[in-house]
């Protein structure tokens, strides 16, 4: 790749008052169906209830702009969405039929029914240049695809930016995706890559709202992060924000999504300086507000916090709650029969239970599939220690803990307080540390 452009987007500055309709028809949809259009400024949802097969949206006043839509299996891609346009979108067998006002039907007919190219991280098993290859010619026939359309110029420059990201998508991921689908550690791509890799990650925030983009210019900063020295992780994100971008709102962009994801998912003990750091860079109201109510709901869950109860049924149909295993340390798993990695960490968890067997430690497994019989089977079929609950799917205590993948462990103390709401896997060597740590208290 030699040059590449960047258009205006003045295409989404542009409000107006008046208000279009969009129509979905779909045959044969469900009677619960409903269609989901994501609105790519803000990143808002707007869910419509299909009755007797048709969704009717009316429209307020917008900036035009990219919204993901879909319905089930019937529907799914993106739209371009106007406010004081009508659109039509009729749907059957996998054909999508767009009518309304020109040109917003001929542009999202273009978007709905072109098979867009999609590269698979197997590709990224390439060496270098090669994969930068396969990047630059998918940009390439996707952008063949877009003028053979012949949609209004104001468009064509934006859907340009569109394409460049998805084709790119992988890009900022080559490193560890290279690693495993070519089996080498320590992979480090050249200097020429991380040219590319800054070079595509244009610092503009009107760039935002379109699909791909923000993706990109996050990805490009962690794969900065994942090559930088040091256990920081804070230190090292800003480090590579400030290196890569300039533009204030995309940096503040980049750091809301980056921490909110490492308060949503770890907590906050140990993640203070991720909180200083969406301090220092976001401002916007919103952000803030989301920002703010994750990490509250994490602080009932600090070191010391009391435990959310639990009451479930054994393997032999006794109830057994939190407040019945007190007196000892509690180490509890979340997980599922169904889950790959949970099932991984079996045969690390047997073996700690035999080492601490005796030990003021209860180790309970909490199952969440919703099929009991499949817990019971795996449970009896392979005689698994340690005191086996279920608790089915929908259980309280996977929200109160705000479970959002599994296996989950958490570690408890004598009395039921809080250790680690987020505490380490059998696998990991620090677990039998931390073990030894309470139990001498």
């Amino acid at each position: 790749m030699k040059k590449i452009f960047f258009a205006s987007l003045s295409l989404l500055a542009t409000c107006t008052i008046h208000a279009g309709v969009y129509t979905f028809k779909m045959a044969d949809a469900p009677a619960d169906a409903k269609v989901v259009l994501k609105w790519m400024a803000d990143g808002t949802r707007t869910v419509i209830d299909v009755k007797d097969g048709v969704a009717v949206k009316d429209t307020a006043a917008f900036a035009p702009q990219y919204v993901s839509v879909s319905c089930g299996r019937m529907l799914r891609g993106t739209l371009f969405l106007s406010p004081d346009k009508n659109l039509t979108v009729s749907i059957s067998q996998d054909k999508k039929e767009i009518t309304g006002d020109a040109p917003l039907a001929s542009i999202n007919s273009y978007l709905l029914n072109t098979k867009f190219g999609y590269l698979n991280y197997q590709v990224a098993g390439r060496d270098e240049q090669d994969f930068i290859n396969v990047c630059d010619s998918l940009y390439k026939a996707d952008r063949e695809k877009l003028f053979a359309a012949k949609l209004p110029e104001s468009f064509t420059k934006l859907d340009e930016q569109r394409l460049l990201y998805t084709s790119y998508a992988i890009f900022p991921m080559y490193k560890p995706y290279h690693e495993y689908v070519a089996k080498t550690k320590d992979f480090m791509p050249t200097k020429a890559y991380f040219d590319l890799l800054d070079r595509l990650a244009v610092s503009d925030a009107s760039l935002l709202p379109v699909p791909g983009y923000k993706e990109y210019v996050e990805n490009a900063v962690r794969a900065h992060v994942a090559v930088m020295p040091g256990d920081d992780e804070a230190a090292k994100l800003e480090s590579a924000l400030n290196s890569v971008l300039t533009d204030a709102t995309v940096k503040a962009s980049v750091v809301h999504t980056c921490a909110y994801e490492k308060i949503y998912s770890s907590g906050l003990d140990s993640n203070d300086s991720f909180v200083a750091l969406h301090k220092k860079y976001v401002s916007d109201a919103d952000l803030v507000s989301a920002f703010n109510d994750v990490c509250g709901k994490w602080g009932r869950l600090r070191v010391g916090m009391s435990s959310p109860a639990f009451s479930c049924p054994d393997i032999e149909g006794k109830t057994v709650t939190l407040e019945s295993l007190r007196g000892k340390l509690v180490y509890i798993d979340v997980w599922a029969t169904w889950c790959g990695p949970c099932r991984g960490e079996l045969p690390h968890l047997e073996k700690l239970e035999e080492s601490y067997a005796g030990k003021d430690i209860h180790f309970v497994s909490i199952s969440c599939d919703q099929n009991k019989a499949a817990w019971e089977k795996m449970v009896r079929e392979k005689n698994m220690k340690g005191i086996q609950l279920y608790g089915g799917s929908k259980m309280q205590f996977m929200d109160d803990y705000l479970i959002n993948g599994i296996p989950r462990f958490i570690l408890l103390d004598r009395e039921g307080r809080i250790v680690k709401a987020d505490a380490p896997r059998p696998s990991n060597p620090d677990t039998p540390k931390l073990f030894d740590e309470w139990l001498c208290k």
